[in-house]
């Protein structure tokens, strides 16, 4: 027997039967999204409902997404529905805000928490004296601003929650079997990419706020790490500790050469992985098994083509 392979959308703990599906989640841009298209004749259902995606492969059952329903379009051939990720609720703007004596972790979590946003693990990140969050930029890009700076990605996993993942410390959490590699799986390399990083920061002397107290004033008012010579150029002001600027310049050194070399599998089996997770996959001919970070993922199902996942991966070896 043939085990069942398909998408379940279930909205406020009701199974609602689906016609097509196109799901996009990335760690570019951590807001995922889900176009959906009912069968004629089913009623939509209500939108900021809350709804999950999750996927029956091989005669496993997982989930592929978490969000909640953010347009619906009435058809005569069935209704369109979008579906995004929680994080979609830190696409707003706040009057300008102060922080003092804190981390780039906390505030992304004080952020998370205005929204009702849930988190995972939140990081410390960045040592911050006193940071001033202007009002003409979303929550959002505060947030992947503050990330960037801790040499950190902000995650979201398919359960909805919020979380950082240290890009110069990759921790597996699974694999893809070769199974799943089976339609195709391809390596992608871009060389230009692997060039080395140098990071500068205001240090501490200069600094102001409440906070500035927490700084070694040892460190001296202009902080760099790595080569004079590097092809990227990092300049922050809110970078005030050395050991700041270290972390970046080495998130940023090793991020460079993970994007220099890359995976691109296409699939009939998605696997419970979200963007930002480390995994091992198998090489293009099988074997040997290497390191990879997911970048993205999409997942379509239609009555022509039936599922299919398609996956692009950074390279974490020589991590």
């Amino acid at each position: 027997m043939t085990a069942k392979t398909g998408i379940t959308l279930t909205v406020d703990g009701t199974d609602v039967p689906i016609r097509s599906l196109r799901l996009d989640r990335g760690l570019a841009y951590p807001v995922g999204r889900a176009q959906i298209v009912l069968p004629a004749g089913v009623a939509p259902p209500a939108v900021d409902a809350l709804a999950f995606l999750t996927a029956q492969t091989g005669g496993s059952t997982y989930r592929l997404m978490t969000g909640s329903l953010q347009q619906v379009t009435n058809r005569a051939t069935g209704a369109h529905l979008t579906l995004l990720e929680p994080l979609a609720a830190l696409n707003v703007t706040q009057a300008d805000t102060a922080y003092s004596a804190t981390t780039a972790g906390q505030i992304i979590t004080d952020l998370c928490a205005a929204a009702s946003v849930p988190v995972g693990t939140i990081l410390p990140g960045l040592t911050i004296p006193h940071m001033v969050l202007g009002s003409g930029i979303s929550l959002l890009r505060h947030c992947l601003r503050l990330a960037q700076l801790s040499g950190l990605a902000l995650t979201s996993d398919a359960n909805g929650l919020v979380s950082t993942a240290a890009l110069a410390v990759p921790v597996p959490t699974g694999s893809f079997d070769t199974q799943r590699a089976a339609q195709e799986l391809a390596d992608v390399s871009f060389p230009d990419n692997n060039a080395k990083a140098r990071v500068t920061g205001a240090g501490a002397f200069g600094a102001s706020g409440p906070g500035m107290t927490t700084l070694p004033m040892a460190d001296p008012a202009s902080i760099q790490s790595g080569p004079p010579d590097a092809a990227i150029q990092t300049r922050a002001a809110a970078l005030r500790i050395l050991s700041d600027t270290l972390v970046l310049q080495t998130a940023t050194d090793q991020r460079s050469a993970a994007l220099s070399a890359g995976v691109k599998l296409h699939t009939p089996l998605p696997v419970a992985a979200s963007p930002g997770d480390v995994v091992t996959i198998p090489d293009a001919n099988g074997l040997p098994l290497r390191l990879t970070r997911i970048e993205s993922l999409s997942v379509t199902l239609s009555a022509t083509a039936g599922l299919s996942a398609q996956y692009a991966f950074s390279d974490v070896r020589g991590m």
